[in-house]
């Protein structure tokens, strides 16, 4: 089997930062591995968003921003 090179296109999700922005350097390493073994539509598209490692990269995406609205409630205290 011959590889092919694998082009990804992003779009905007409307959030500042992408669900890619998010992947740590092994799962990106994972996902292009993962993206050349899947099936391509008729006009080359994979679909990304079955790759399975993406509930890790959203729950702890979930975590990272319950964490920082923590942090966001903390009471500040001037002194004078």
């Amino acid at each position: 089997m011959q590889l092919q090179e694998v082009k990804l296109m992003f779009g905007a999700s409307g959030e500042p930062k992408s669900l890619m922005s998010a992947l740590t350097a092994t799962e990106a390493e994972q996902i292009s591995k993962w993206c050349k073994d899947q099936p391509r539509s008729a006009t080359g598209a994979i679909d990304m968003m079955a790759w399975p490692g993406w509930a890790e990269v959203m729950d702890r995406r979930k975590d990272g921003a319950a964490q920082k609205q923590s942090l966001s409630t903390l009471p500040f205290y001037r002194l004078r």
